[in-house]
């Protein structure tokens, strides 16, 4: 950790390009990681709001749906990206003997950036669409929400980066296991209208955790009970305790890998 922030300007820089890389010329620029999740909000809130929006307003039924989108799509992109965070970065990890960290670290700033514009429109329609302050009287909610959920994704990008370097075919599981996790969270389906099964498991869904921490405040008009929040601070140490020794054990062989 101290080297990772001995070397912060290196990967802020890095951040920094992949930001003017990505949306170079174009005209809406960053407004596109908004859009996305907007779009298929509004898709998804008028084609399958009556059907999977368990009896409740189509308005309401799409404040609840945009805060899940918003939070899927940040943990998503961490993995899914994050497999790939050794292998592009190829070049710089043998020029420069840096911490390995941080090469997963750029990929979980970048979509975390978005993920930040996104929350703070996610909370304007939210209060748009359910005719009430509360999204906005109740965003200070999600300021532990927020650093607890990088820490938990930077954990997954270096660990799934390091299974990528020595077992190429985990990105390609990992964007079918997300697919696949897309139905069984409920992201766009009301919890109480899953299968009894489907729900005994999302008790114990990771990515449903962090969902619900950002859901409570928005969309319940709630701060996270105890219990959730002690499930998201134990995962997230563990599996940060898990990619700091992943780091640690295979930074120096990880080279012959690549």
């Amino acid at each position: 950790m101290q080297s990772i922030w001995t070397f912060r300007h290196f990967w802020m820089a890095l951040v920094k390009m992949d930001l003017r890389t990505k949306y170079r010329r174009s005209v809406l620029g960053i407004g596109w990681s908004v859009l996305n999740p907007i779009m298929m909000s509004a898709v998804l809130m008028l084609g399958f709001g009556p059907i999977l929006g368990g009896g409740r307003p189509i308005a309401e039924y799409g404040a609840f749906l945009l805060s899940g989108l918003c939070t899927w799509e940040f943990m998503r992109n961490s993995m899914s990206i994050g497999c790939t965070a050794l292998t592009q970065n190829e070049a710089y990890i043998r020029q420069c003997p840096l911490p390995y960290g941080i090469y997963p670290l750029r990929t979980v700033a970048g979509t975390g950036i978005h993920f930040l514009i996104t929350l703070v429109v996610t909370v304007g329609i939210s209060c748009a669409l359910t005719s009430s302050t509360f999204p906005l009287a109740n965003a200070w909610m999600l300021i532990p929400v927020v650093p607890l959920l990088f820490v938990f994704c930077w954990s997954l990008a270096a660990i799934f980066a390091f299974a990528n370097a020595y077992f190429h075919d985990t990105q390609h599981l990992t964007e079918v296991t997300m697919t696949l996790m897309f139905f069984l969270t409920p992201v766009m389906i009301q919890p109480e209208k899953q299968h009894p099964a489907i729900q005994a498991m999302n008790a114990y869904n990771p990515f449903n955790v962090f969902m619900q921490l950002v859901r409570h405040p928005l969309y319940l008009d709630s701060f996270a009970p105890a219990e959730l929040w002690l499930q998201a601070v134990g995962l997230t140490a563990i599996l940060f305790a898990l990619a700091c020794s992943v780091v640690g054990a295979l930074q120096k062989k990880v080279i012959f890998q690549l």
